[in-house]
């Protein structure tokens, strides 16, 4: 499961500084005043943690290397693995987020954009 997921975010980040060599910047006519975000994947009972945490790495050094925000959800987010294993509340099954998660996620994300928006026009 580790390796597809891996081979698809390395395809991504080659895809993309790629275009960085090609063009020296990522073309602004497509993304014109646009702010690229990464987002890391939130935690969930199906992977192990260290799985996560190792993806999220590999995300945020990426990030670092394209000058792209990253948003690590797996330590901001409300889906908590530990919590979720004792009791459904942010997830239906563990993975899949409930109303109940996406409403809280959507806030924390919200602040987070906005503080990255904030950071990127100072």
């Amino acid at each position: 499961m580790l390796k597809p997921i891996l081979t698809l975010i390395l395809l991504i980040i080659t895809t993309l500084v790629s275009a960085q060599t090609q063009h020296d910047t990522i073309d602004v006519a497509i993304l014109g005043d646009s702010n690229i975000i990464l987002l890391t994947p939130m935690q969930t009972t199906a992977v192990r943690n260290s799985d996560i945490e190792e993806i999220g790495e590999l995300i945020d050094y990426c990030g670092k290397q394209l000058n792209i925000s990253v948003i690590s959800q797996d330590k901001i987010c409300s889906v908590k693995s530990a919590d979720e294993r004792v009791k459904k509340v942010n997830t239906y099954d563990g993975t899949h987020i409930s109303q109940t998660g996406a409403q809280k996620n959507g806030k924390m994300i919200t602040l987070e954009i906005s503080n990255l928006l904030t950071q990127n026009q100072e």
